[in-house]
């Protein structure tokens, strides 16, 4: 099992210890490696021995490419109450500096699946040169006098396109998304290296107005898409279903949180990914040459093959929950809303997407384990990897927060101590200032020595932490006890 190392500063000791101890049975600060499923395990750890790569990405990639290969036919059913089906498309973000085997990760497991889907497309290209070659010929008998065949019937035998996911590289707006998601019935597979570019494209770095977030949020959970195209106007994707692994380096994080002091997180984009990260290289224990166990990578391949040829039939499959597992995704749930409602309320977008995502993995895992249904031993490990992952997220995008932060606590306390004051409702900052509320709340869990957030009704506002009783007095505020709690 590998250690998440992070350097921390001290306004970062507060966020990480209030996690650590919030968590307490659900909390990961350790890749959870053995709740990985063994196929998974035992492919991750040839490629991790043989080739120097971290366990945790080559686990996190591999579940993301299998869930590309299983496309949106698996699915789960009484996972949540209501009726909710949930499907096992699944985002994953990377994040490590140069030389961490991001991209060797995804080139080692990806392999199998990307030579299948190129095979087919090249099949169907060779099929279809041979029909357009055999219609012109045809054509031109029949301009001759010969009439040798039905041209009707030769027609309707053009040779179908393969429905296989777009690979896209780059360029990752909603454009060109939703132009591959055309083409290729509503399913997209977006696997990139170096999503360095993507990021900050969906982000709106590039861009004046607001995030390009929409259409992606709604590929993840399979609303329908409605988008305006400048040249051919209105078109909708019904049914998309979109399928992201996402390598970057630790300052993408940092540029995009800092730019946008916070406000990106809230879009709920960032809520759907599935973090890990890669430890930095190390030296091999050996210099011998040691080889890749062949049988492993067997059995990776045979069961991307197996969920591919699946996929390809375009019927459900469906795994039913047990109750015990059931009860263990609602525990899950009902904790991390407690967390996402008390000390980590600006990491609340963070938390919001955390038991979806681990039913999302939980139908991984059952393929993977070849079970046809998710019990509670499969939720129980699904979570764990999903609580690490929020872990790491928390830590990554509370790091990438911290610049410029003394400024913003000066400017944020200046505007409470006006005209001697010493409370400021939160929205007064989104409507007089620059700092967003996301901003204004991480201040103060920064600085949990100088401010503190109280709530009336509806009403949210930031005080200075020495005059405290003064503000409850004025305010005529209550204590909630049950924010001291996490």
């Amino acid at each position: 099992m590998s250690r998440f190392v992070v350097q921390k500063t001290p306004q970062f000791f507060a966020t990480m210890e209030t996690l650590s101890e919030a968590y307490k049975e659900f909390y990961e600060s350790e890749c959870p490696i053995d709740a990985f499923p063994k196929a998974i395990r035992d492919v991750a750890r040839t490629y991790s021995v043989g080739r120097n790569l971290p366990m945790e990405l080559l686990c996190f990639c591999a579940c993301g490419i299998l869930s590309g290969a299983m496309g949106r036919v698996f699915k789960a059913k009484n996972a949540v109450s209501g009726g909710y089906t949930q499907t096992g498309n699944i985002f994953v973000l990377g994040v490590g500096e140069s030389s961490t085997g991001k991209s060797a990760s995804i080139r080692a497991l990806f392999s199998n699946l990307g030579r299948r889907v190129l095979g087919e497309i090249s099949e169907y290209q060779r099929e279809l040169a041979k029909f357009k070659k055999t219609k012109t010929k045809r054509m031109q008998d029949e301009l001759n006098g010969e009439d040798s065949f039905d041209f009707e019937d030769e027609i309707s035998d053009s040779p179908k396109p393969p429905k296989n996911p777009d690979f896209i590289v780059k360029n990752s707006t909603s454009e060109a998304m939703i132009k591959a998601m055309e083409a290729s019935g509503g399913e997209i597979f977006s696997v990139c290296e170096e999503a360095r570019d993507s990021i900050y494209i969906v982000a709106g770095n590039y861009r004046k107005q607001g995030d390009d977030t929409e259409s992606l949020n709604s590929g993840w959970c399979g609303e329908p898409i409605k988008h305006s195209r400048i040249v051919n106007g209105v078109f909708n994707v019904p049914n998309p279903c979109i399928f992201l692994l996402w390598m970057v380096q630790n300052d993408v994080i940092d540029t995009i949180v800092s730019k946008n002091k916070g406000s990106f997180i809230g879009s709920g984009f960032l809520g759907r990914f599935l973090y890990c990260r890669g430890a930095p290289k190390t030296i091999p224990a050996s210099k011998e040459n040691i080889p890749l166990d062949e049988a492993a990578i067997s059995r990776w391949e045979n069961q991307l093959a197996e969920a591919y040829q699946i996929r390809k039939r375009g019927l459900p499959l469906w795994f039913d929950t047990d109750k015990e597992a059931f009860d263990y995704f609602w525990e899950f749930d009902a904790f991390n809303t407690k967390l996402m409602n008390g000390k980590l309320r600006t990491q609340a977008p963070l938390l919001g997407k955390a038991r979806e995502n681990a039913i999302r993995l939980a139908i991984i895992f059952a393929h993977a384990e070849g079970a046809d249904r998710i019990t509670a031993d499969i939720a129980k490990r699904a979570c764990r990897v999903v609580s690490y992952s929020i872990c790491v997220s928390v830590v990554l995008f509370s790091s990438g927060m911290l610049p410029d932060i003394e400024n913003d606590r000066a400017k944020m306390d200046a505007m409470i101590r006006q005209n001697d004051g010493f409370y400021k409702k939160i929205s007064f900052f989104d409507q007089y200032s620059s700092l967003r509320s996301e901003r204004v709340e991480f201040i103060v869990h920064t600085f949990p020595d100088l401010y503190e957030i109280v709530k009336k009704g509806k009403g949210r506002y930031v005080v200075l932490k020495d005059r405290l009783n003064d503000a409850k007095q004025v305010l005529g505020i209550e204590t909630d006890d049950d924010d001291d709690l996490f």
